[in-house]
């Protein structure tokens, strides 16, 4: 069951007036310009959603992941490529941190994350994998006094404004997710090249680059909590930015059909607003629909991680779900605006750009078909 508390629905609120009023009007020219959100960012550090999931012993507001997701659903409203930073940066690195660091790695890290002060990304796709963690091949091999990191990453969101990069490698030969483990570490550590990416489809503006590890040297305590027993906690990091991915693809897809239900109740056609024609209706219709039920299966996966349970497969669900949601309003939008649909002076085109862009990262439509199928076909084994 999912509850929304009045500390909830305050929060929604909140962001909703920033993206609204901060980042809204400033995401075409992000998108055209294919810079950073850098001062979206410092804006969204003054209001604290940076470090919503922080315990407030460490600076934070010490809220759950539902919170998060509301967060990160509403920045997306706005602009996606901001979202998209603020999601890998809650979704990704703070919560590998939390759930993997040492007490001690979370006193140096955590505060300065939930701050704003500095923010942080994760390099886990590595070129050919898509986001399959059982599939990376970076390798972190002893050497004196620490670990000698060597691959390659690609498609790194925010890795051009990271003041904190968090990688993983694999620690022992073999396959799969045993032997893989995170490092974090200073992205201007030596070895370190970033090559940032240019010409996207969508998310321009999410300081995307690809990134070399060249013999990277790391201390012994950049590896999170320790050698040893890592795989479930990677597993647990992978559900959450799922989530977190899905929450953006639904700001999105309801950004889009908001501009949709506006243009659609201005323009006129054959002596009425096209809002009352019947092909209109049903578009609006059927994507709302999928936005509805994207949304309750996200929750429904944020609420049952806040309360401990295993969410592998609603993860899945919710990122599936998000993403044909996402896809299905931008397109039913850019079809509703006509021609219009195709021009930059309005921001459908550019949300439709941004769904399918958003369909790929966290995990293809594929991969989550196959990931819940598996876990069906498991159960009647």
């Amino acid at each position: 069951m999912i509850r929304f508390e009045e500390e909830h629905h305050e929060i929604r609120d909140m962001v909703a007036d920033f993206s609204d009023n901060e980042l809204a009007p400033r995401a075409t020219a992000l998108d055209e310009s294919g810079g950073s959100p850098r001062e979206n960012l410092k804006k969204l550090a003054e209001t604290g959603m940076l470090g919503v999931t922080v315990p407030e012993d460490l600076g934070g507001a010490g809220l759950d992941l539902l919170t998060a997701v509301l967060v990160v659903e509403e920045l997306a409203r706005g602009c996606a490529s901001t979202a998209a930073v603020a999601q890998v940066h809650l979704f990704d690195a703070t919560t590998s941190l939390l759930v993997q660091g040492s007490d001690e790695q979370k006193q140096r890290f955590l505060p300065s994350l939930a701050s704003g002060d500095s923010l942080a990304t994760v390099a886990l796709v590595e070129p050919g994998a898509e986001s399959d963690a059982g599939s990376i091949a970076t390798t972190a091999t002893p050497c004196d006094g620490g670990w000698k990191i060597s691959g390659s990453k690609t498609f790194v969101i925010g890795a051009i404004e990271s003041g904190l990069l968090l990688t993983v490698a694999r620690t022992e030969k073999g396959s799969g997710v045993a032997g893989l483990a995170f490092f974090a570490f200073d992205p201007g550590t030596s070895g370190v090249v970033m090559r940032p990416r240019s010409g996207m489809l969508g998310l321009r503006g999410a300081a995307i680059a690809d990134i070399s590890l060249e013999g990277v040297i790391l201390p012994e305590d950049a590896m999170l909590g320790g050698e040893g027993g890592h795989s479930p906690a990677i597993m647990r990091t992978l559900e959450r930015s799922r989530i977190g991915a899905a929450a953006v693809a639904i700001g999105v897809a309801r950004g889009a059909i908001t501009e949709a239900l506006g243009y659609a109740s201005e323009r006129r056609a054959f002596g009425r607003t096209i809002d009352r024609f019947g092909a209109v209706r049903g578009m609006i219709g059927d994507a709302t629909v999928a936005i509805e039920t994207a949304r309750m299966m996200t929750y429904r996966a944020a609420s049952l991680c806040d309360r401990g349970a295993t969410i592998a497969r609603e993860a899945s669900f919710a990122k599936l779900s998000a993403n044909r949601a996402a896809y299905l309003a931008t397109k039913s939008s850019v079809q509703i605006l006509g021609g219009n649909g195709f021009s930059r002076e309005y921001p459908v085109e550019r949300m439709f750009r941004d769904a399918q862009t958003l369909g790929i990262y966290s995990g293809s439509d594929d991969l989550h078909r196959m990931l819940i199928a598996r876990s069906l076909i498991g159960e009647r084994s």
